[in-house]
């Protein structure tokens, strides 16, 4: 068995063999208490009078005490009744003023242990934190005296273990004067650790704790904001986040990635030089687990929701190079892998990067364009598609470079195409598709492309338009090979037909136009009765005399007349679509 100061169910082992018998000599006297009031069991379940009048006698030995030994026994007996998750219990040490009798004994025990003091050294005084080293110089401490701040420490956190409401009441009541306790408690004890190369004693278990009450506290309304007016703050996060334990603690560790990922005042934080490498390196460091990387990628993506951030942020190689490596980790279903979501924070973020147009060329150059083929391999893994084809879109937007990478990859257009029909940011997808189609050589792949965008009379077909008009302009000989495509004419002859999307349907009709423009192309739109019946009918629906809004009906069945006046070269064709014309009147 072991004494547990951490949250509960987490047990950390004293150093020393002697704890072990101590605990043993506390439990007996806790039973024994238990057994003269005709009860064995540990009060966990309700606050009963017999409860309060437990928790009492355990405060009361600690203010009665006249010696450190026995505070640290009746600081034992707190743990060993408290160390449990039922809120009522919590709530009524709250209520019972236990917080503020701890505060008192934490802020004396501060002032009169001198000799665990040490100064901080920085390994760079720009940071505006301290990054502490193993380096560092400390002087000798009365690990009796670390112990028992350590078990204050831990019963303040036991206690805070309470329902929001009462934690409100707590950090109103003793914020002013505990924070600071907590801050000088962690900046006292983390040079120990340090030096020591331990995480198993007493100077370790006091800062974790700290982390965790402050952890709580952040977690308030006013949490985040009342913490900040502390100077120390943001610094001393900093600066424990610095620290590299041999084991890591996960559960601080957890803590002090949320307190980062909610810290609001997110212009500050990123302010603080060397600040974005500290979070990356304890994703990247030997020491860190699933759990630190995917803390540290919440952080950074949660900065990265500042524009700002996004231009800033783009210019650090290390956080390329983070990202991309993480998006190289295995992507595989939610039942067989944990890491689903580092995949899904990572590729989130690297979505945010790209949407800034500026970023786009750095992104695309660097290393080789080693950012771009990640986030076309994830699309093409299915593995975070949908953020990785976002952000491809707006690289594809902004960039020649991008858009060359992704044309050598018709596969990817494919995905690209479906992702536009599909996708919450198919606007973006039906944008990029656009600008990618003119420069698509295979017209077999532009062509699949096309029709694809074209399932769905919404922006998709908008840009499917817009990408047949841009290929037409290219050349003549591109407009005769269009022409002479049955697939290509069948797609044209649909989209005139498209009332409820004029906007298509008058760039459809103004595509037929360019058409008739070329001698080659008479011949097989003439010979075509779906096409002329197609012109015939958008100038029967012209709406002559009806209000601008019906401008794309006037647009439309000004392109066909012209179109069909082309078509008009001798008697046999003018015969042929007068007939149309006449049928389409009816």
């Amino acid at each position: 068995m072991h004494l547990s100061y951490s949250k509960a169910g987490e047990s950390i082992n004293p150093t020393a063999y002697e704890y072990e018998l101590k605990y043993f000599c506390q439990l007996y006297l806790y039973l024994q208490f238990h057994f003269n009031h005709g009860s064995y069991m540990f009060p966990v379940n309700n606050a009963t009078e017999e409860a309060t009048t437990c928790n009492d006698s355990c405060f009361r030995l600690l203010q009665d005490a006249q010696t450190a030994e026995e505070r640290i026994i009746a600081l034992e007996k707190a743990i060993l009744i408290f160390n449990h998750i039922e809120e009522i219990e919590h709530n009524c040490a709250v209520d019972r003023g236990y917080g503020e009798i701890l505060c008192w004994r934490l802020q004396t025990l501060l002032l009169n242990n001198s000799s665990a003091s040490s100064s901080l050294s920085s390994s760079s005084s720009s940071l505006g934190y301290s990054v502490l080293s193993e380096d560092i110089e400390c002087e000798e401490f009365i690990p009796e005296e670390v112990e028992e701040v350590a078990k204050t420490i831990s019963v303040l956190e036991i206690i805070h273990r309470c329902t929001a409401e009462k934690l409100q009441e707590s950090f109103d009541s003793i914020h002013a004067k505990l924070i600071p306790l907590l801050f000088e408690a962690i900046e006292r004890y983390m040079p120990l650790i340090i030096h020591y190369n331990s995480v198993n004693d007493w100077p370790f278990i006091a800062v974790s704790n700290c982390v965790k009450l402050v952890g709580y506290f952040s977690t308030l309304v006013n949490g985040h904001i009342l913490l900040d007016r502390h100077t120390p703050y943001l610094n001393v996060m900093l600066q424990v986040l610095s620290f590299r334990p041999r084991s890591a603690d996960d559960v601080m560790n957890d803590v002090l990635f949320e307190l980062l990922s909610t810290y609001p005042f997110k212009h500050k934080l990123l302010s603080k030089d060397g600040c974005i490498d500290l979070i990356i390196s304890s994703g990247e460091s030997v020491n860190s687990n699933m759990e630190m990387r995917e803390g540290s990628i919440v952080c950074l993506l949660n900065l990265l929701e500042l524009e700002e951030a996004q231009k800033t942020m783009v210019l650090n190689d290390n956080l390329l190079v983070f990202f991309i490596a993480m998006l190289k980790e295995p992507c595989c279903p939610i039942a067989e892998r944990r890491d689903i979501w580092m995949n899904y924070h990572a590729a989130k973020a690297a979505q945010l990067l790209c949407t800034p147009a500026a970023n786009a060329d750095k992104l695309c150059r660097f290393e080789n364009g080693v950012f771009v083929r990640t986030l076309v391999n994830l699309v093409m893994a299915d593995c975070e598609a949908w953020n990785a084809a976002c952000g491809l879109c707006h690289l594809a937007n902004n960039s020649d470079l991008a858009r060359n990478s992704m044309l050598h990859r018709p596969d990817f257009i494919d995905i690209l195409a479906k992702t536009a029909l599909s996708n919450s940011n198919r606007a973006i997808a039906a944008e990029a598709l656009s600008k990618l189609l003119p420069n698509i050589d295979s017209f077999d792949t532009y062509t699949r492309i096309i029709r694809l965008m074209t399932i769905r009379s919404n922006f998709c077909m908008n840009a499917a338009v817009e990408a047949i008009l841009e290929k037409m302009s290219v050349s003549e000989k591109t407009r005769i090979l269009m022409a002479s495509d049955d697939s290509m004419i069948s797609i044209l002859i649909e989209m005139t037909r498209n009332h409820k999307n004029t906007y298509v349907m008058s760039q459809a009709t103004k595509a037929i136009l360019l058409f008739t423009l070329e001698d080659q192309c008479k011949d097989k739109i003439r010979g075509n009765q779906d096409i002329l019946c197609a012109l015939c009918d958008v100038v029967r629906q012209a709406k002559i005399g009806e209000s601008s809004k019906c401008s794309d009906f006037h647009a439309s069945a000004a392109y066909a007349t012209v179109a069909l006046c082309n078509l008009c070269v001798d008697v046999e064709s003018d015969n042929n679509i007068l007939t149309v014309l006449i049928a389409t009147s009816y």
